[in-house]
């Protein structure tokens, strides 16, 4: 229940900023001012890219989990990238399992993100795997990730494998379908 939550506050959010939108763009047509008009749509669509290669997903929870995500990014959505080359069709009996892992993973990088205190970068690369790089910019978010992903490693044990490698202060996580 509290992931269908968070899903109506996604979509909550992105309705708001589209009608904020739209009232700005109105206005600046309404003043004859139709160069900013014509910036501020291109500002606009911009954004909502980010969110455009989630269409290519045919996994729907994590379609909406990542959704989510990003939408409670916001202004930082800078400091979190997604590179998504392809459906994920390969995970679909084991999509909740995936999705579990993620919205958990995910959830522990939120607070650094939105702090601007680590940035990450998560590949849905097709096949059996997804990576996450993470990159931390103290050492106590090293920490608290490192200290979640060992939690979760345990915790998805024998359902999928979580492999957890570090370079310096740079953290990977790779998930792979299977058992761990």
């Amino acid at each position: 229940m509290a992931f269908l939550q968070q899903m109506l506050e996604a979509h909550r959010t992105l309705r708001h900023d589209f009608m904020n939108d739209l009232q700005v763009i109105l206005g600046y047509l309404q003043m004859g001012q139709a160069d900013k008009a014509r910036d501020y749509v291109r500002k606009a669509a911009a954004s909502l890219e980010g969110f455009q290669p989630l269409a290519r997903l045919r996994l729907p929870a994590l379609q909406s989990l990542l959704t989510c995500f990003l939408s409670s990014l916001h202004s930082e959505r800078a400091f979190f990238a997604m590179e998504i080359q392809d459906d994920m069709s390969t995970w679909e009996e084991d999509e909740d399992v995936l999705t579990g892992l993620l919205q958990k993973l995910l959830a522990v990088l939120q607070e650094g993100i939105l702090a601007n205190r680590l940035r990450a970068r998560l590949q849905l690369i097709g096949g059996p795997s997804v990576r996450i790089l993470v990159l931390p910019l103290t050492g106590a978010d090293a920490e608290k990730v490192l200290e979640a992903s060992s939690s979760l490693q345990k915790e998805y044990s024998g359902r999928v494998a979580l492999e957890i490698k570090t370079d310096g202060n740079n953290i990977l996580l790779e998930i792979t379908k299977g058992k761990g």
